[in-house]
């Protein structure tokens, strides 16, 4: 019965074959299932954010066990290449974080990174060299599983054993699962890492910033400030620790200088939906502007974002700005008058040499008892009024005839204390408070004396026979160029020592509108016909390089301040020509150059009723041209500076240049000092400012004349 007995001893051997099978299947399900749960822990630890370092230690720990291989590694791909252990599990020589493998994708385990699959095991596969950290450590089947990453590997996970290990199917299907949780904590740490870097980039921004910032949520509450805010408003603690929008806004709205209406604007911006901004005023006198702007996500407001900017700097710049435009554009409208105002001086002084020399040559024709002689008086007086008139234009346009010598202001004003009370009210007080030992000024004493009379006589009429007080006060100052800067005329000069000289009042005083056209050539709040007052004042004290402030309100009384600079050369002063003497009859041949027709013909006259002979010339050209032809005829020339084509300088230059010894007359409606810095004193015969008499123009001809014939003798 073999058959039999071949049955009877089957079943046996087949069983103790199904045992082990059964065995293993049991082994493989229970290691399958040690593996999904040690997958499992895994990916929930990734998921839940644990630290990543300590994540990657459990990883390696977990792994070496379930495996029964003894030992782990997670291996990062570092900038500037190699493989960075950043986790071990039963290594010997190596540490976490400091060994360092190699990155040649010839060798083991680097060859993963590259390889078609993401799994490489030695000594198994194609023949590679082993890194030395594998022969250090002592293991003899390693597999390397690449860590995949979004676009590069980040890592590998190496399974090490020391002793000879068949990894079976399933062991590499937990393995690869491992490397995939692995993958994705990476991924979540670089994440984590980018997002700290982003929030550490915008706080650095935020406090970088040079507005102060607060951010609040859409409950009420400031979830963010930077330390510009705190600088900024300083708020106490307890506003700082209460972290709601409401303390912030009540408590910032005591620094305000209008808090009810802070208030309302904080209010508004947190209702609004679009930008909002306001201009805050404070107590301490800085100046905020405040931008209010909606935070949005995926189209809902979830807070705003204040920002604050000290504007003070700024806006104190920008009217620094503005008041120095208008200083300018005061300066230029001032010059442009002052030009204006000489120009019509000038020729209106040539208008006056024909009125009062005609006058004068009718008077000296008329019968002293003729009836007409009294209506030719009348005619040269009004004419001398008329040339008082464009004296003081002249004095506006800085063109003034000056005496310069050194002074004591005080002693000035002290001298015409007496005629200062004729020209004021009895019902008004004058209280004088002179300095004495005052450092002396170089001026001219009778323009300085005008400068004082009109400004008492505007403080006068400023009272208007009501009551009052004028106060005229002298002293020294030490005048910066911010207080210069303040001045009417005068804020380029140099910070320094003055001089000062105030007339205040106390009468209707004057507003900003009135002010800023008190210098102006005839404006006037008094009765027509007045007004060339000031400007001569301002153009006395331009001239005499000072500087003039005005204080003033309705209702407060009008304090002007003249301010002059100290001087301690010598005194430059010069004297005042004399009252001319008698006319005398004289001989010679004067040719006259002058292209105003009135002033040539009544020179003529003058001259050859004085027994000269006159030769005239209607410009320089015609002058020049009668020179070439008879220039050796000529015993005196008066030249007028002011002329078309070729001017007086030019002309002057010529005749120089044909006859050096010929006395030469200059005659300008402008002054000598003005006329003759041009040519030196030994130049010159004489000079006449326009409008002059028959007699001084004559006299000046004739002193010409004898000091040409003295120097031929």
């Amino acid at each position: 019965m073999p058959h039999t007995v071949r049955a009877t001893s089957n079943p046996a051997g087949i069983d103790g074959q199904t045992d082990q099978v059964n065995v293993r299947i049991e082994r493989r399900t229970h290691d399958a299932a040690r593996g999904h749960a040690v997958v499992a822990t895994l990916g929930q630890r990734a998921l839940a954010g644990t630290d990543f370092p300590l994540l990657l230690e459990q990883t390696v720990s977990l792994v070496a066990d379930a495996l029964n291989v003894g030992s782990a590694a997670v291996c990062e791909v570092v900038d500037g290449g190699g493989l960075l252990l950043r986790a071990g599990h039963g290594l010997n020589g190596a540490t976490a974080g400091r060994t360092l493998l190699d990155s040649d994708p010839t060798r083991f385990p680097a060859a993963a990174l590259d390889c078609e699959t993401p799994l490489c095991e030695s000594p198994a596969g194609p023949h590679l060299d082993r890194d030395p950290f594998l022969v250090q450590e002592g293991f003899t089947n390693t597999i390397a599983m690449r860590i995949p990453g979004r676009s590069r590997p980040y890592g590998l996970l190496l399974i090490c054993a020391r002793h000879d290990r068949i990894y079976s199917r399933e062991d590499r299907f937990f393995v690869h699962a491992v490397a995939n949780v692995l993958g994705a904590a990476f991924e979540r740490a670089a994440m984590d890492r980018d997002l700290r870097r982003e929030l550490a980039l915008y706080s650095a921004t935020v406090e970088a910033a040079a507005d102060g910032i607060v951010v609040t949520d859409d409950s009420g509450r400031v979830t963010r400030f930077n330390e510009r805010a705190v600088d900024m408003w300083n708020p106490p603690p307890e506003v700082l620790a209460s972290g709601t929008v409401d303390a912030w806004r009540e408590w910032a709205a005591t620094l305000g200088q209008r808090p009810d209406e802070m208030k309302a604007n904080y209010k508004a911006a947190l209702a609004s939906d679009d930008e909002h901004a306001a201009v805050i005023h404070l107590k301490d006198g800085r100046v905020f502007e405040r931008v209010s702007r909606p935070q949005r996500v995926d189209g809902h407001t979830v807070g705003r974002v204040f920002s604050f900017r000290d504007i003070t700097t700024r806006l104190k710049a920008e009217e620094e700005h503005r008041a120095l435009e208008r200083q300018m554009l005061h300066v230029q409208k001032l010059e442009s008058l002052g030009v204006l105002a000489g120009g019509i001086a000038h020729d209106f002084n040539n208008l006056l040499v024909s009125v009062l020399g005609n006058a004068g040559l009718a008077l000296a024709e008329t019968d002293p008892a003729s009836p007409a002689r009294s209506r030719l008086t009348d005619i040269e007086v009004a004419a001398q009024r008329a040339a008082e008139l464009t004296r003081q234009m002249l004095a506006y346009a800085g063109r003034g005839r000056f005496m310069v010598q050194r002074l004591d202001l005080s002693m000035l004003v002290r001298e015409i204390v007496t005629l200062l009370r004729t020209v004021v009210s009895r019902t008004a007080e004058i209280d004088i408070r002179l300095a004495n030992d005052l450092p002396a000024v170089e001026a001219d004493a009778a323009q300085l004396r005008q400068v004082v009379m009109n400004l008492v006589t505007n403080a006068a009429d400023a009272i208007a026979g009501a009551p009052g007080r004028i106060e005229i006060t002298t002293g020294m100052m030490s005048a910066t160029q911010d207080y210069l800067a303040r001045s009417s005329i005068g804020q380029d000069l140099a910070p320094g020592e003055f001089v000062f000289v105030d007339i205040a009042d106390t009468g209707c005083g004057m507003d900003q509108n009135t002010l800023a056209r008190i210098f102006d050539p005839f404006f006037t709040t008094k009765v027509t016909g007045r007004g060339l007052g000031l400007a001569a004042v301002l153009g006395i004290v331009r001239s005499h390089r000072g500087a003039i402030l005005v204080d003033s309100s309705p209702g407060a009384g009008t304090r002007f301040r003249l301010l002059l600079p100290v001087v301690t050369a010598a005194s430059t002063g010069q004297a005042v020509p004399g009252a001319p003497p008698k006319v005398l009859v004289s001989s010679g041949t004067v040719l006259i150059v002058d292209d105003d027709d009135g002033v040539r013909t009544v020179a003529t006259l003058s001259l050859e009723r004085a027994g000269f002979r006159v030769v005239t010339a209607c410009d320089g050209e015609e002058g020049m041209t009668l020179m070439q032809q008879r220039g050796a005829d000529f015993d005196v020339v008066l030249l007028d500076m002011t002329m078309p084509r070729l001017s007086g300088a030019d002309t002057f230059t010529l005749i120089r240049q044909a006859r050096p010894e010929l006395p030469i007359v200059l005659t300008s409606g402008y002054t000598e000092p003005e006329v003759g810095s041009r040519f030196t004193p030994d130049q010159i015969a004489g000079f006449l400012q326009k409008p002059f008499t028959p007699a001084t123009l004559v006299r000046t001809i004739q002193d010409a004349a004898k000091r040409r014939a003295q120097e031929q003798v």
